[in-house]
């Protein structure tokens, strides 16, 4: 099932190591590329060295040429956390998981006490 299509076309890459939060670099066709990772989480059981990536290419005016959305382990795992909240309401707005059939979005952003929730 297509949740999302990416228009830029991704690109397939394999992850050489990280280097912030925020940063790592990965080998692009043989070269070494600097790579956004839009997840600030440890990630350290997913971001071994050699592992498969899906970047999305972006231009302008960036220290990175690419965005990280994906990392191969024994499945894709999706890691663009910019992309979550959309992909889980497509997913809600189709039906396509049966514990949620019955539910809709009301609202999106709540805030609930301290706290902010995606719905």
């Amino acid at each position: 099932m297509l949740i999302h299509e990416f228009g830029e076309g991704l690109v397939r890459a394999a992850f050489l190591r990280r280097i912030n939060r925020f940063l790592v670099e990965a080998d692009v066709e043989g070269s070494p590329a600097l790579c956004h990772l839009h997840d600030p989480g440890r990630l350290s059981t997913l971001l071994v060295e050699g592992r498969p990536l899906l970047l999305i290419p972006r231009k302008g005016k960036r220290k990175t040429r690419y965005d990280v959305v994906g990392v191969h382990d024994v499945e894709w795992v999706f890691v663009h956390s910019g992309y979550h909240s959309s992909f889980a309401e497509t997913l809600f707005g189709r039906r396509v998981l049966k514990e949620l059939r019955g539910y809709s979005v009301e609202k999106k952003e709540v805030i609930f006490g301290d706290s902010r929730l995606d719905f």
